[in-house]
């Protein structure tokens, strides 16, 4: 005969939130009688986060672009490595960025107007993801993950030199340039990147960057 089975097992949730809103409300869920939510980790950036990545929750969800050097899309590849399911909770969402994220590896993208109660329904499994079509215009390329770390700082709204980015990243100012040129030819079929303003266009078009600079959680 076979064994009656027990209860559904919990979902682990980490949350990497620099603004908490999302941890204190999944906290507070969690809390509930008859939950299937357990809060493994609540970190305010991913530097910390990763300090103990192999212990990575069934499913982590990000803000995205928290004010640290690692873009969205290399903390999605990350996770999708190790079978850690990532949601992406954005400020706005593009067309373009929705299905970048989806495509590199994110379990469903979201943004502020999702209540946490449609939130924990994706976490539980209660809601299978939306599909996500690539909108006309957006290009299936591929940068390796320093392409992409150069390319995404390089155009973003800090503007760093190349040296600057040596310096940030500890690695030499010629790998920096060499990554940032293969960087541009891999995008170069969504239009040219000859110039940083280019550069910038191209990555926000086919949602690499966001379309906007992200305001900071703290004024």
């Amino acid at each position: 005969p076979r064994a009656a089975s027990g209860p559904p097992s919990p979902v682990t949730v980490d949350v990497v939130d620099d603004a908490l809103f999302i941890g204190a409300a999944l906290s507070t869920l969690a809390g509930v009688p008859g939950s299937r939510l357990k809060i493994q980790r609540i970190e305010q950036g991913w530097i910390p986060y990763i300090a103990s990545f192999d212990d990575a929750a069934d499913v982590v969800i990000l803000r995205d672009e928290l004010g640290d050097h690692v873009p969205t899309v290399l903390k999605v590849r990350a996770l999708a490595r190790i079978k850690a399911r990532p949601i992406v909770v954005a400020d706005e969402m593009s067309d373009a960025r929705r299905w970048r994220l989806v495509d590199e590896g994110a379990f469903v993208v979201l943004d502020r107007r999702t209540s946490v109660q449609e939130l924990s329904a994706f976490l539980v499994g209660r809601q299978p993801p939306p599909q996500v079509e690539r909108p006309a215009g957006c290009v299936a390329s591929r940068l390796s993950d320093r392409e992409l770390q150069v390319s995404s700082l390089y155009a973003g709204r800090a503007a760093p030199s190349s040296t600057v980015l040596a310096q940030l990243l500890g690695i030499p100012v010629a790998s920096v340039r060499t990554h940032l040129q293969r960087a541009r030819t891999a995008l170069r079929p969504g239009g040219s990147t000859s110039s940083r303003a280019e550069l910038v266009s191209v990555m926000r078009e086919q949602g690499w960057i966001l379309a906007s600079p992200r305001r900071s959680a703290n004024p």
